[in-house]
């Protein structure tokens, strides 16, 4: 079958939505058709919605809400010797965060990076139950991506140099979390998670001038790049040398 006669399908895994937006294939150019479900069992529901909203054969990208993935860093990646050694010391990385928990996740690392590679770990039975879905309707080629990463790829056309020279620090805000990476020229140093109790701005300005102190640096970067599902004003000082720009959160399919 031809890539273009697939139909194309984009899901957004939340934490208790599901949001889909399918492009079906034809010879006639149609509007994509969205869909929004709330849901207990991802896994179930996607399986449902596609039996009923696309043909067999399908594309599917799926993006994993930061609800769902935990992530950490691991440094000179380079020196480990294949897919084995880099899932162990992933691994190790996030159990030693968050304990025997990460046992059950499936663990990746970034497969370019030779300095410190990003991390991500989500639950081994959400991947399998998101894939046997997919398989369901025999779609042909299945990606799931985690938030950090797609909100990352989105905010890089809307930068420009100064900007990504300037950038100290990235940040996803998504409902009450906040995954804040440190940058460097070379890209991830480190990830920390936030969970937002009650004022995310005077929270996250917080959390950004300790690892300000904790990862420092002699780059000087001052920037924070924000990707967010809302406007949040940061309570961060004229004195603090700090500046924010905010850019829009790619992948979590809501309509503007």
């Amino acid at each position: 079958m031809s890539p273009s006669w697939r139909d194309r399908v984009e899901v957004f895994v939340g934490a208790r939505e599901l949001r889909l937006v399918v492009t079906p294939r034809g010879w006639r150019a149609q509007a994509p058709r969205r869909i929004v479900r709330e849901t207990q069992d991802a896994a179930a529901d996607l399986a449902a919605v596609l039996a009923e909203s696309v043909h067999r054969g399908c594309d599917v990208r799926i993006v994993l809400s930061n609800v769902h993935v935990r992530y950490g860093a691991v440094g000179a990646a380079g020196l480990l010797a294949g897919a084995a050694e880099r899932e162990a010391a992933g691994r190790q990385v996030l159990r030693s965060v968050y304990g025997e928990a990460a046992d059950e996740w499936r663990i990746v690392m970034d497969a370019d990076s030779s300095g410190v590679a990003l991390v991500a770990g989500a639950a081994r039975s959400l991947l399998d139950g998101l894939r046997h879905a997919c398989a369901s309707v025999g779609a042909s080629r299945v990606r799931i991506q985690p938030l950090l990463a797609c909100a990352l790829n989105g905010a890089l056309p809307v930068l420009d140099k100064d900007d990504i020279d300037q950038a100290g620090w990235f940040g996803v805000l998504e409902d009450d979390r906040l995954v804040l990476a440190t940058l460097d020229g070379d890209g991830i140093r480190a990830v920390r998670n936030l969970r937002i109790r009650e004022d995310a701005g005077g929270e996250i300005a917080a959390l950004l001038q300790r690892v300000r102190l904790l990862d420092a640096d002699a780059s000087g970067r001052s920037m924070l790049v924000l990707a967010g599902d809302r406007t949040v004003p940061l309570a961060l000082g004229p004195d603090s040398g700090l500046r924010v720009r905010t850019v829009p959160l790619s992948g979590t399919l809501v309509e503007a």
